[in-house]
C-alpha cells in the first residue's frame, strides 16, 4: 500500500506518493490557475485522477486540511469557503473514482510529526520556503522534480508538492510510531 499526501487548492493541486517506508514513488501536480470554471477544474482533475488510476488504486489519501478559521491579514470567508468547497470536491472525486475515503490532516500536526519546527510569526512566503528547502534538503525526492524559474526562484508547483510530500510523510511517521 502506498501513501498519497495532498495539497489541494482552486490555483495548483501538489500530490506526492510514497510507499509505506518513506520510499519515493512519485510527485507532482495538477495546475488549475488558468482554469477559470469550477466545473472545468474539476474535470481537469478528473481526467488526471484517471491518467493515473493504477497509481492511485494502491493509495491511502490523506489531503491537508483546509483553513477552519482565519488568520489575521491573511485569510477571508471567500477564500476559506472556496477551498473548503474544492477539499471536499476533490476527496469525493477520490473516492468516487477509487473507493478510497481521504483523510484529513491538519498541517500543524503533519509538520510537527516531520520535525519541521517554524520561526515564530513566519510569513506565509517565507514559510513555504522554508517547508520547500526542508523536503529537498531530505534528498528522498529527485532533484529532477524541482525546477526553477529564469528568476532562480522555485516554481510555483514546487511548494504544494513539498507540502504533499509533508502530508504524505506525517502518515507515515504517524504509523511506524503506533
Amino acid at each position: 500500500m502506498y501513501i498519497c499526501g495532498w495539497d489541494l487548492s482552486t490555483r495548483l493541486c501538489g500530490y506526492c506518493v510514497l510507499d509505506d517506508t518513506g520510499k519515493y514513488i512519485d510527485i507532482g501536480h495538477i495546475e488549475l490557475k488558468k482554469i477559470k470554471n469550477e466545473y472545468d477544474k474539476l474535470e481537469t482533475i478528473k481526467r488526471f485522477l484517471i491518467s493515473k488510476q493504477t497509481l492511485f488504486e494502491k493509495c491511502e489519501h490523506y489531503v491537508e486540511a483546509p483553513l477552519l478559521a482565519f488568520k489575521a491579514k491573511s485569510s477571508m470567508a471567500v477564500t476559506i469557503g472556496k477551498l473548503q468547497r474544492i477539499n471536499g470536491q476533490i476527496c469525493l472525486l477520490i473516492y468516487l473514482l477509487f473507493n478510497k475515503k481521504s483523510v484529513p490532516v491538519y498541517v500543524s500536526t503533519a509538520r510537527k510529526l516531520c520535525g519541521i519546527v517554524l520561526p515564530k510569526k513566519s510569513k506565509r512566503k517565507d514559510t513555504k520556503k522554508l517547508i520547500l528547502n526542508f523536503v529537498q534538503n531530505l534528498g528522498i525526492v529527485p532533484k529532477e522534480k524541482w525546477t526553477y524559474k529564469r528568476t532562480g526562484n522555485p516554481s510555483d508547483f514546487c511548494f504544494d508538492q513539498a507540502d504533499a510530500y509533508v502530508v504524505a510523510a506525517s502518515q507515515i511517521i504517524s504509523k511506524n510510531n503506533i
